[in-house]
């Protein structure tokens, strides 16, 4: 029998209830979320017309695209951490979601005038972007894998990557709080790149889960 078979008939009969998973990842998440957030006002701030900018569509496209994929991840985690347990419904959103963005991005891009096309990918800040996303998502990585830790994931890559996910998600949210971009085309290219950073790193920190 091989090892991940092993263990799953080993786990099978453990009691999971219902929430528990959830539970034990709330309060690591709210202390790394502050974390995260407090970074972001330290180090680079929000952005100066917040309040003007809450009144856009573009500043609630960024936090809901964003929001909607950590969220995605936090389910993953949630179903990941129950031994022999699948994710799929949640990667299939995550899925579903960055391709209906894509699309929206290629439709906004061929649009616009060709002067406008370079501002609405790459903006004024698509340099920094996606690492200032992973940094603000690294509190977020280390709280999700320390829960996980500490449940009974058997799936490790797909565990990992489902913490990534979530970090990445709700980090590129935070700092979509200082991000002054307006481009769907930036959104879709930059802001993924750096979740995708993340959910990487999560799965290369896998490892860490074996038990």
């Amino acid at each position: 029998m091989r090892t991940d078979q092993l263990i799953r008939s080993l786990v099978a009969d453990l009691p999971t209830p219902s929430g528990s998973v959830a539970k034990a990842i709330a309060l690591n998440l709210s202390i790394s979320t502050v974390i995260s957030l407090a970074t972001m006002l330290l180090w680079i701030g929000l952005r100066p017309e917040i309040s003007d900018a809450m009144g856009t569509a573009p500043f609630w496209i960024k936090a809901g695209y964003t929001f909607i994929l950590g969220t995605a991840g936090l389910f993953a985690i949630e179903r990941l951490g129950r031994p022999g347990a699948t994710a799929g419904s949640s990667f299939a959103v995550v899925t579903v979601v960055i391709a209906v963005l894509s699309v929206a991005a290629t439709v906004e891009i061929f649009a616009a005038q060709a002067a406008d096309r370079d501002q609405l990918w790459l903006g004024s800040s698509y340099s920094v972007c996606p690492w200032t996303i992973v940094v603000l998502s690294l509190p977020l990585l280390i709280a999700a894998l320390c829960t996980l830790r500490q449940l009974a994931p058997t799936n490790y890559a797909a565990a990992g990557a489902a913490a990534g996910l979530m970090a990445g998600g709700y980090g590129a949210c935070i700092y979509s709080l200082h991000c002054t971009e307006y481009g769907l085309p930036f959104l879709a290219t930059w802001y993924t790149v750096g979740m995708l950073f993340v959910c990487i790193v999560g799965v290369l920190l896998s490892g860490l889960l074996r038990w």
